[in-house]
C-alpha cells in the first residue's frame, strides 16, 4: 500500500529513537519505547515505503538517507536527503515530473488524484477511495519536506486542499533528477565544450589537420587523401614545323590551313563550310 496516514511528527519520532542504534531493533523494543500513534502500522510502513527505514517481519533498521535526514536539523539538508527519496519512488517521481509538463505549480488533491488514477495505477498498489485520497496527502507532505512547495489543507475559504508549489524548486528537481543535469548549475549540462583556435599568424603544423572529438564521441575517421588514376592511356604528340625563311604569305596560309583540318580535328567533324 502507497504511505498513508502519516505526519513527519510521526517520522521524527521513529527515526529520533532509530538513529542510535546500529543493526536490526525489534519491533517489541519500539513499541516500548514510543507511543502507538508512531509505531501504528501505517506509519512504519509510510517510512519503509519512502526508504528511511527497512523491515524484516518484526525487526526494523533505520537506512543510510534515514540516519542521515534525522541527524542533521538543517532545513536545506533535510530538504535535498528527501528530494532525493522523492526521487527514487516512481509514483512521487514521475508527479512531480507531471507538474513540471503540465505547468501544474499548484495542483490540488482532487487534480493530483485524478492524475494517477488515470495514469498511474499501476504504481497505486491497490489504493482506491479514501486510500488514495489519503495517498495524495501524503505525497504533498513528502512534496513539502523536499523543499518543492508547501501542503495547504482545505479550510479557511479553502474549499480544497492543495500544493503550493514553488516553480524554481520544481524545475530544480526536474532538471537534477529527470535530465540529470547538475543541482547547482542546470546549464552546465548543455553547455558547448570549448574548442581552443589557433590564431592564422600562428606556425602551422605540417601533415593532415588535426581533428576535435567530442568528449564520449566515437573518433572520428579521417579521410584518406584522393588520388585519381586514368584508366584509358593517353599518347602525346610533339609536332614541329620548319618553315623556310623565304615562304610566301599565301603558302603559310595553306599550312596553317592544313594543320586545322589534318591534325587539330578529331576526325569525325566534317570540316565546317567555307574552311575548304
Amino acid at each position: 500500500m502507497i504511505p498513508i496516514k502519516t505526519t513527519f511528527e510521526d517520522i521524527d519520532k521513529l527515526l529520533a529513537f532509530l538513529r542510535p542504534n546500529f543493526g536490526w531493533v525489534s519491533l517489541t523494543k519500539v513499541k516500548a519505547n514510543l507511543d502507538s500513534k508512531t509505531t501504528d502500522n501505517r506509519k512504519l510502513e509510510a517510512a519503509r515505503w519512502i526508504g528511511l527505514i527497512k523491515r524484516d517481519g518484526q525487526n526494523v533498521e533505520i537506512t543510510d538517507a534515514g540516519r542521515a535526514y534525522a541527524s542533521t536539523q538543517d532545513p536545506a539538508e533535510r530538504a535535498r536527503i528527501m528530494a532525493g527519496l522523492l526521487a527514487a519512488a516512481p509514483l512521487y517521481a514521475q508527479t512531480v515530473e507531471w507538474m513540471y509538463h503540465a505547468n501544474k505549480s499548484e495542483p490540488t488533491k482532487t487534480d493530483v488524484g485524478d492524475q494517477w488514477y488515470k495514469h498511474y495505477s499501476e504504481l497505486l498498489e491497490g489504493a482506491q477511495g479514501a486510500a488514495l485520497g489519503d495517498g495524495v496527502i501524503m505525497f504533498m507532505r513528502v512534496a513539502q519536506a523536499a523543499g518543492l512547495g508547501k501542503f495547504i489543507t482545505a479550510g479557511n475559504r479553502r474549499p480544497e486542499t492543495y500544493f503550493k508549489g514553488e516553480r524554481p524548486a520544481i524545475e530544480q528537481f526536474y532538471n537534477t533528477y529527470v535530465l540529470g543535469k547538475p543541482a547547482d548549475d542546470a546549464d552546465v549540462a548543455t553547455a558547448t565544450p570549448r574548442i581552443d583556435v589557433t590564431p592564422v599568424s600562428a606556425p602551422q603544423p605540417s601533415g593532415p589537420s588535426p581533428i576535435y572529438t567530442a568528449p564520449g564521441a566515437a573518433a572520428p575517421v579521417q579521410a584518406a587523401p584522393q588520388v585519381t588514376l586514368q584508366a584509358s592511356p593517353a599518347i602525346h604528340i610533339n609536332l614541329e614545323i620548319h618553315i623556310a625563311a623565304d615562304a610566301t604569305a599565301t603558302t603559310v596560309a595553306e599550312i596553317f590551313k592544313n594543320m586545322r583540318k589534318y591534325v587539330l580535328s578529331d576526325g569525325t567533324a566534317e570540316v565546317a563550310e567555307g574552311d575548304e
